[in-house]
């Protein structure tokens, strides 16, 4: 939990504070974002994949509101990953 709220505080202040300066002259601010927004990713897809492995192993937690949250979350992160990357390359190919 402490990890997750740190990389929510730390992808905020990226995102309000660092880009609007730095987000279009280097790709590393918004390769960071894309990073540690993917670490959640990872975590959260692992918590699905259980989630969906014991439903059809017969344990239905289509019942249990933490499958739908990290459904969400692999939703909203996937969606701030690729926004963000997509902002890193478009830096990249007018920087080169």
């Amino acid at each position: 939990m402490l990890y997750g709220f740190f990389v929510l505080g730390f992808s905020a202040y990226m995102i309000h504070s660092v880009v609007p300066k730095w987000g279009n002259k280097t790709p590393i601010v918004n390769i960071s974002i894309c990073s540690f927004v993917g670490s959640i990713t990872v975590m959260a897809s692992k918590g699905f994949g259980i989630a969906l492995k014991l439903t059809f192993a017969g344990s239905n937690q289509l019942t249990h509101p933490s499958t739908y949250v990290f459904a969400i979350l692999v939703g909203v992160c996937i969606v701030v990953q690729m926004n963000y990357f997509n902002k890193a390359l478009d830096v990249f190919s007018t920087n080169v």
